[in-house]
């Protein structure tokens, strides 16, 4: 329930007022003597029955029990202050003492205004024109509306426009603006994963095949992100070299039905012969990887415009733009490690008759060794050999092994290195950013039920890029949990991919987040901050001194109005991007008032309309019939009056409330009728269907 605003902010000032007494008692109490804390330390474990046992005091030479009867005891008494010091401390006490006792009274008075406004609200149905069941928000008997319930809804995917293409089926998305502000965009990012752990599985085919030529760009996007802070673990798959050298031997056929040997090999009996052979390729794959690690980067010299050409952005991507223009080298800035002994491994013994010798699970993982490695800055590698507790020697899944080592490490990424396969919305075959988890299992299900198949043909159901695509959707919503990895990713096998896939707002392939990757619903109390912050940028941007501007409020107002429940907020990646504020005007037209209705740089054209629909069909829901917006500026005028919004006329401003009706022809107007509401829904569906990908409108 809405609350007059003095007593609401009565009740912030007052918990600040006592949070800052406390802070200030404390910092001049830290310097007291040992003695003295420990005194206080022993009357702690005194007052806990149990601990000390009932009753029983610590003798430290003399009575450590509060004086005056109280929890509140003078600290200053004990600590053997004198002086100027003493006097401080005790007028802070005090302070804190009136402070705590006129925050219970204001405490009191809330409750009670509350259970009184409670008992005034009638309750009328829909068809009265009250508000939906369960919004809560109702007319009250003066004319007033509100308070305003912020929808949260979890849009459905839609699973009939997905589809899993194959490599080259589909464009990959391009970063968007020129180098200079993506690269200032990146430094949140930066920030947020220095000192974090990133798990990177690099498949078998980018040791050979069409993708050997974007290898060395892919390990250059490593080692960068590991000069970037970021704690990286590579895990090489060698599956296909082994797989093709055991298939030119003979007598290593799959059979339909049998266990996985690796990643996708199945009922693949490894002998010792397979064995050496893998280990041959593992060693050739150690090398190349930490030679391509440690080589350098190349630079390029943009064959473009300078710093707003798109050939800056475009370079990126992978594209070569520009001609080499040498090696920078970082020898002795990127350092490789690798091991067999960062985990052990198991065999799979014999299953339904088959023994399949060295053919192995992941067992355990040395996560004190290897986060030994990534705190000395080193970049540990991993292929899929590892030793049993007894010597033996076991060839494990490449894939299983990088989702366990993150989920060990606790990482904040697990990125699989694609084929090439992409997931695509087949309205306009853009990839599909990023969803939550629970959208990525219930795409998991879809694509491992029958009607889901029915969608892929029969080559496509049997080859490798689509059966690899299950796997690694299958590992990655087992990985992300909020006690395991934060957030997994596919990334196409294109240099660059990687590095605007963490480091770009929309990235380059496709995340799965166990958080709320994109919301829109109410602001919290620690999104104040943020949303001044916006409302600053947002009127520099129009021209306007943010420090006189009048639609930007002071912190301690953002502050009130979000703890009242007024203000939404539009977030992606916890940054906040678009943010609005609802107030109840009430009077004989029922009028809801939007302000500080602002959006990110970037963000008007696309996604103001939504943000306003939104705001409408909140107030029409909390009971109000007309919406208003301080008259701004006359481009934002403009706007507002091409999206139905008029000057009050004077009987519509006798129509206010009493407070307000000075303010009358302040004010823009729209009547929040039939056609109103279309438009605003036809405008939260477009902002809907842009938002699916990262789970749509949620909490």
């Amino acid at each position: 329930l809405r609350l007059p605003g003095t007593l609401r902010r009565g009740v912030v000032t007052n918990v600040r007022a006592v949070g800052a007494g406390v802070a200030a008692m404390g910092c001049l109490v830290a310097g007291g003597s040992r003695q003295a804390r420990r005194r206080r330390r022993w009357r702690s474990l005194a007052s806990v029955p149990g601990r000390l046992g009932e009753g029983r005091q610590p003798r430290l030479g003399r009575d450590v029990s509060t004086s005056g009867g109280g929890d509140s005891g003078s600290i200053a008494a004990e600590d053997g202050v004198s002086g100027p010091m003493k006097q401080s401390i005790e007028e802070l006490e005090r302070s804190v003492e009136r402070l705590m006792a006129d925050n219970q009274v204001l405490q009191l008075e809330l409750q009670k205004r509350d259970e009184e406004l409670r008992q005034q609200l009638p309750k009328r149905s829909p068809e009265e024109g009250g508000a939906p069941s369960g919004v809560g928000a109702e007319l009250r008997p003066d004319g007033s509306v509100g308070p305003f319930d912020f929808p949260q809804a979890d849009l459905p995917w839609p699973m009939e426009y997905l589809r899993v293409v194959a490599p080259g089926g589909s464009d990959q998305r391009e970063p968007c603006g020129d180098w200079l502000s993506l690269f200032r965009n990146a430094a949140p990012y930066i920030a947020a994963f220095r000192g974090g752990a990133a798990v990177v599985h690099i498949p078998s085919c980018m040791l050979d095949g069409p993708s050997r030529a974007a290898f060395k760009g892919v390990m250059e996007d490593v080692a960068f992100c590991n000069l970037l802070g970021i704690r990286c673990v590579v895990v090489t798959s060698i599956e296909d070299r082994v797989n093709r050298r055991l298939q030119e031997l003979g007598g290593y056929e799959e059979r339909a039905g049998a266990s996985t040997v690796g990643n996708g090999l199945n009922g693949v009996v490894f002998d010792e012969q397979a064995l050496r052979i893998a280990k041959q390729e593992a060693g050739l794959a150690r090398v190349e990887v930490e030679s391509a690690l440690t080589a350098g980067f190349e630079k390029r010299a943009s064959s473009g415009t300078g710093v707003g050409g798109s050939s800056g952005a475009g370079g990126s991507s992978g594209n070569s733009n520009g001609t080499s223009a040498g090696i920078f080298p970082v020898r002795g800035g990127v350092s490789v490690v690798s091991s067999t002994s960062f985990f052990s491994a198991s065999p799979m013994g014999v299953r339904e008759g088959v023994d399949y010798g060295y053919a192995g699970r992941v067992r355990s993982v040395n996560t004190d060794s290897v986060n030994r490695c990534l705190a000395d800055g080193d970049i540990v590698s991993l292929t899929p050999l590892g030793a049993s507790p007894s010597g033996e020697v076991f060839f494990v899944s490449s894939e299983e092994l990088a989702a366990i080592v993150a989920n060990k490490l606790r990482a904040i990424k697990l990125v699989y290195i694609t084929n090439g396969q992409r997931l695509t919305d087949t309205r306009d075959n853009h990839v599909i950013a990023g969803v939550q988890l629970h959208d990525a299992k219930a795409l998991l299900k879809h694509l491992q039920s029958e009607k889901g198949l029915t969608d892929y043909s029969m080559e496509d159901q049997q080859s490798d890029w689509f059966l690899t695509f299950v796997r690694h959707l299958r590992l990655l919503c087992e990985a992300v949990d909020p006690k395991g990895v934060r957030r997994g990713h596919l990334v196409d096998p294109t240099p660059g991919a990687l590095l605007q896939e963490f480091y770009t707002t929309d990235g380059s392939g496709t995340v799965i987040a166990q958080d709320s990757y994109q919301g829109l619903g109410r602001a919290a109390f620690s999104d104040a901050a943020s949303i001044r912050a916006l409302l600053k940028e947002y009127s520099a941007s129009q021209g306007l001194d943010p420090r006189t501007d009048p639609s930007v409020p002071t912190l301690a107002s953002i502050e009130a109005g979000c703890a009242s429940g007024e203000f939404f907020v539009w977030k992606r990646d916890e940054v906040v991007l678009g943010t609005g504020q609802v107030l109840a005007l009430g009077g004989a037209l029922r009028v809801a008032e939007l302000r500080c209705l602002a959006v990110a740089e970037g963000q008007q054209e696309t996604h103001v309309l939504a943000l306003l629909g939104y705001a409408e069909r909140v107030a029409k829901t909390g009971g109000a019939a007309v919406l208003a917006v301080p008259k701004p500026d006359p481009d934002r005028a403009r706007w507002f009056a091409g999206n139905g919004f008029h000057e009050a006329s004077a009987e519509e401003a006798a129509a206010l409330p009493e407070a307000q009706r000075a303010r009358g022809r302040e004010l823009l107007l729209r009547s929040l009728d039939a056609g109103a509401m279309s438009a605003a829904e036809k405008a939260i569906a477009r902002f809907n269907e842009d938002q699916r990908m990262w789970g749509g409108i949620v909490p």
